[in-house]
């Protein structure tokens, strides 16, 4: 799920919020470890030196998380990550970050600002992919845990990242080795991609036997319907993760809605476990 106040659309109408049931099928399933999701990742890319500082006077200031081909052709210039010719990655011990090392790495020019991505994974609401770092010389891949700095200095050349180990000596000699670019005169490329751990969809896996739960709440036009009389307000789903051992989950009716002296209201929802395959079937009827 993507962390709560992310969630698309309706994540700039409030935190997590779907504003209008009539736009989402009427019900929500919850499905066990294991679905395979046919998504495209974008690509990842670092920030940008804004073309309005070239030399990053204001380290502060100077970058920006985004730019598009309008801009780089305007002076803005990315980040491209790259070992110097004959030189070695020069990796150091920054900090630790969930009890991995954390890193900082001679990984791209200098002259790049304060950056802080603190990215976690290729796309925070596809919880199954993650970062990889590619030597563009030899392909050999670096899966990476997270991004803390593209860069944070302009004097300097460091990438500040944690890779997936606990022994300071051994992810320092890790990194240095596979990015070394001692002895070539010409600077080492270094490719981020997004990568997955799933290779291939297994022989014989079938999502429809998952197990599943689900709410069923209806639709914003069956409750503005009821009976012939329509209520006021506005419907949402709010939907996502937690920094904390939840899963946010509400359905609200909110706004205008007002009962007065002597009405009734009448709220009817449904839940069930079944496997995937039978969900829509069993949710649609109710």
């Amino acid at each position: 799920l993507c962390g709560w106040g992310q969630d698309v659309p309706g994540g700039a109408a409030g935190r997590a919020a779907r504003r209008d049931l009539k736009h989402l099928g009427g019900y929500t399933t919850f499905v066990e470890d294991g679905l395979l999701v046919n998504k495209t990742i974008p690509p990842i890319l670092p920030w940008c030196r804004e073309a309005s500082d070239p030399t990053c006077s204001n380290a502060m200031t100077c970058m920006k998380s985004s730019c598009t081909d309008a801009d780089i052709a305007a002076g803005d210039v990315r980040i491209e990550l790259k070992v110097a010719p004959n030189s070695s990655p020069n990796c150091k011990l920054h900090t630790w970050w969930n009890d991995l090392v954390s890193l900082q790495c001679d990984m791209h020019d200098t002259g790049f600002g304060r950056t802080t991505p603190s990215l976690q994974g290729a796309d925070p609401c596809s919880p199954w992919t993650n970062i990889g770092f590619f030597n563009g010389i030899t392909g050999v891949g670096l899966d990476v845990a997270f991004v803390r700095h593209w860069s944070w200095d302009p004097s300097n050349m460091r990438l500040y990242f944690a890779v997936y180990s606990q022994n300071k000596i051994e992810a320092i000699d890790m990194v240095n080795a596979i990015f070394d670019n001692t002895g070539n005169s010409n600077p080492l490329p270094i490719e981020v991609r997004p990568t997955s751990n799933i290779d291939s969809v297994p022989d014989g896996y079938n999502s429809g036997a998952l197990n599943t739960f689900t709410f069923v709440y209806g639709k914003g036009e069956e409750y503005q319907g009821f009976g012939g009389n329509g209520l006021e307000g506005k419907s949402r789903r709010r939907i996502g993760s937690s920094g904390r051992d939840y899963t946010v989950f509400t359905i609200n009716w909110y706004g205008a809605s007002r009962l007065q002296a002597g009405s009734t209201y009448t709220n009817r929802g449904f839940y069930f476990n079944s496997d995937l395959e039978s969900v829509e079937a069993t949710a649609d009827n109710l």
